[in-house]
């Protein structure tokens, strides 16, 4: 017996096959799992990330993958540049092992570097504040307990 089954994805499908004047038999079948061949920085902001991932196996249907970057999952879902091939995400930014789940099937990616955010920076004002007391020239009896505003 000879079953073409279509491009797709998943693991452990219950199939059958019943021959004429036979008992029907089980048995499970499993897409091949994804590979990830690598993964490149398309585009980053200050939180989110783009990434190009290119593989085989990913699956037909986006909504059949999940990625995470370093244990953190990304934003919806991918967007398929080449079939089952080659797919971009939003990430939050990170590094880490990258991991894509289809159909509870895995791939990893080890060691992805994400990009560098400059902390941001406040600046000091360059003028000196002016200390003033209002009780200096007042003959105050107890010089302790002056104060100042600045």
């Amino acid at each position: 017996v000879l079953c073409n089954i279509g491009y797709s994805s998943g693991k452990d499908i219950l199939l059958s096959s019943v021959v004429k004047m036979c008992d029907p038999t089980q048995f499970t079948f499993s897409y091949r799992p994804p590979v990830i061949n690598n993964v490149t920085l398309v585009s980053s902001s200050a939180s989110l990330m783009t990434l190009k991932v290119t593989g085989d196996y990913f699956g037909l249907m986006n909504n059949d993958v999940a990625v995470s970057v370093g244990g953190t999952s990304c934003n919806g879902f991918p967007t398929f540049v080449t079939g089952q091939t080659e797919f971009n995400i939003n990430c939050p930014i990170g590094s880490g092992t990258i991991q894509v789940n289809v159909k509870n099937q895995f791939a990893t990616f080890d060691q992805f570097v994400g990009p560098i955010i400059s902390p941001t920076t406040t600046q000091v004002p360059t003028t000196i504040p002016t200390l003033t007391n209002p009780y200096i020239n007042n003959n105050m009896p107890n010089p302790k307990n002056q104060w100042f505003i600045i």
